[in-house]
């Protein structure tokens, strides 16, 4: 979603909580702000994964979320969505699909979210 000015993360939030039923295993939601892109996810419901305080860290005007029901794959943190990964060429993005990457990104330390810089090759820092 696209909304300048607004609090794009607890949008996203609302609408997962109210999609929740076609997803109950995880819960992620990435926000940009045009510079960088941050991507925090988690195993769980929406309202296990998310609580204000991780909502307020979410800062942006664009936002991407998603609920998984997995039909494949097993229940952990790395098949949870939406995921980023940046390209050679500096951009990337992969978010609620069920294509899957030959090379996964770096997981954090679970919970957590990365920062990535919206057009690097640089590896993400942990925020």
């Amino acid at each position: 979603m696209w909304a300048s000015g607004e609090e794009v993360s607890k949008l996203a939030y609302f609408a997962l909580y109210a999609l929740q039923h076609r997803g109950q295993e995880a819960a992620g939601i990435a926000v940009s702000d045009g510079s960088s892109v941050v991507v925090y996810k988690d195993l769980g419901l929406v309202s296990q994964v998310f609580d204000e305080a991780t909502l307020n860290t979410l800062q942006g005007h664009i936002a991407v979320g998603h609920t998984r029901y997995s039909t494949t794959g097993s229940t952990n943190w790395e098949n949870a969505q939406p995921s980023f990964r940046t390209t050679r060429a500096g951009t990337g993005w992969r978010s609620a699909t069920t294509a899957t990457w030959s090379t996964p990104p770096t997981s954090p330390p679970r919970p957590g979210a990365w920062r990535w810089p919206a057009a690097s090759d640089r590896p993400p820092t942990p925020t």
